[in-house]
């Protein structure tokens, strides 16, 4: 599941970026890799599914996700647009 299965390195992203948790509206992130891997694997994905992720926090499922998926499209929500994210993300760190 890589480094952002690790709480120490999503602490470290979140206070890069200056971001906060906010326990009190439920923002948590699930940063077990094994847990991870079971979601993905109990949702029976296939390469050619698309996946909507909402509120995809630091990208732990959704480097998950594109480890069987060719296409995940994520939104923080909040009304902030779904941005698509290819296979080409887990080499360059950006969103196309």
């Amino acid at each position: 599941m890589g480094e952002l299965a690790r709480p120490s390195v999503v602490a470290e992203i979140l206070e890069r970026h200056g971001l906060r948790l906010t326990r009190s509206l439920g923002q948590h992130f699930l940063v077990d890799g094994n847990v991870l891997a079971r979601m993905v694997e109990a949702a029976a994905l296939t390469s050619g599914d698309t996946v909507l992720e909402i509120g995809p926090g630091p990208g732990g499922l959704t480097r998950a996700l594109l480890a069987v998926l060719r296409d995940v499209i994520a939104s923080q929500g909040e009304g902030q647009p779904g941005v698509h994210v290819g296979p080409d993300a887990l080499t360059t760190g950006r969103a196309v």
